[in-house]
């Protein structure tokens, strides 16, 4: 039946954008507003989607009677995030808006669903019909089983991103280069250690079953879809390709670049998104930032103020002037750069953290002790506020 393989290529990218967004309102929520910006606060699939990754490599192994694999690309400044309970948040948030879906698509399916009458071949004429149930109880196991993996802590699933602020340091970063690799780990796992699929289908099985969904129609879902889905999928893919954003796809490159310290790599792509598209902001932003962490410093400026020329209200933009000024010994320019951060942002963490240091060095305790007091408020466990208010108060 061809509207299976429809009906579950459609719930497929339905459940992740509803993923995606999960860790996008809890990212603006927790204080990175730039996801709004990037237009991730949305239930658009070319957004935030690798056509590659998301939905091409998960629905090939379908097909092919493996596994469902978490996909999807939204990138959190977890700089900006208020505290680390937050970055938790933001990692445990996906999984929790596809447990969502799976509650909706439940009690969907019950609604329509009559086991004394539901007969497979006596109902076999009314396609839509036995099309929607099957579908249905697919894609429920489907999000069921996507959230057992997501949730192993596993570098790079949401699972590590969920404990991961509670690690020490030292320990993170020897992990964190695993990160990469995260995906193919787990393909080894299911591939050289079978009991391993066995486990999280067996964990899912019990979870369709407490859902009263019979595991009978999830197996012959499957079934169809893997059937029906090969051209179907090919389709589906060649389509995202297409209208997808291509803006979007170098300035995500460029972050993910700058995320494994590739900074010369980041502004080779973010030379390519400007000379695509000469008034894309954050380009200019995260190019800027690129060229500070390689301490060239002039040349940062130069993408701040274009940044800024194109979006003048961009605190970020004003904030990342600042740093660049204090690194320079320039403490004015930094502390009216500071100040207009905030004026936009009055709850910019970092910005009063570095304001209030700035104040210090000018011997204006008073307002110092302001700045780091309303930064505890915002974040009560924040090092660098607690540090600044160490050196005000004797």
């Amino acid at each position: 039946m061809w509207l299976v393989a429809i009906f579950v290529c459609l719930g497929w990218m339905v459940s992740l954008c509803f993923h995606e967004f999960g860790h996008a309102i809890a990212a603006y929520w927790g204080g990175d507003t730039s996801v709004k910006d990037k237009g991730y606060l949305t239930l658009n699939p070319l957004k935030y989607t690798d056509p590659g990754l998301s939905l091409l490599l998960p629905l090939f192994f379908l097909m092919m009677g493996g596994f469902a694999l978490p996909g999807g690309a939204v990138y959190i400044n977890t700089s900006k995030l208020r505290n680390r309970w937050w970055n938790s948040a933001v990692s445990a948030a996906g999984c929790v808006a596809e447990f969502f879906v799976v509650i909706i698509l439940a009690l969907v399916f019950h609604a329509i669903w009559n086991q004394e009458t539901f007969n497979l071949e006596r109902n076999v004429e009314n396609s839509l019909y036995v099309s929607s149930i099957l579908s249905i109880a697919y894609v429920i196991f489907l999000n069921i089983y996507v959230i057992f993996i997501n949730l192993l802590p596993i570098p790079g699933l949401d699972g590590y991103g969920i404990i991961q602020p509670w690690i020490p340091t030292r320990i993170d970063k020897k992990l964190n280069k695993f990160s990469s690799y995260g995906f193919w780990i787990l393909i080894a796992g299911f591939w050289f250690y079978p009991p391993f699929g066995h486990l999280l289908r067996n964990i899912s099985n019990h979870a369709i079953a407490l859902l009263s969904i019979p595991d009978i129609l999830v197996d012959v879902g499957g079934s169809m879809f893997r059937t029906y889905a090969q051209y179907l999928v090919l389709g589906l893919i060649a389509v995202l390709w297409i209208f997808r954003d291509k803006r979007k796809d170098l300035y995500r490159k460029g972050t993910r670049l700058i995320s494994e310290g590739k900074y010369a790599s980041a502004i080779a792509i973010f030379d390519r998104a400007v000379a695509a598209e000469p008034n894309y902001y954050r380009v200019w932003l995260m190019r800027g930032y690129a060229l500070y962490c390689m301490e060239r410093y002039e040349d940062a400026q130069i993408s701040y103020n274009k940044a800024l020329e194109l979006q003048p209200d961009s605190s970020d933009s004003w904030y990342y002037k600042g740093i660049i000024f204090t690194d320079t010994d320039e403490s004015y320019e930094a502390l009216n750069c500071f100040n207009k951060a905030i004026e936009i942002q009055p709850d910019y963490l970092e910005a009063l953290c570095q304001r209030g240091y700035l104040l210090i060095e000018q011997e204006n305790y008073q307002q110092a002790l302001t700045d780091f007091e309303r930064a505890i408020e915002i974040d009560t466990n924040n090092s660098t506020a607690w540090h600044g208010m160490g050196k005000v108060i004797p």
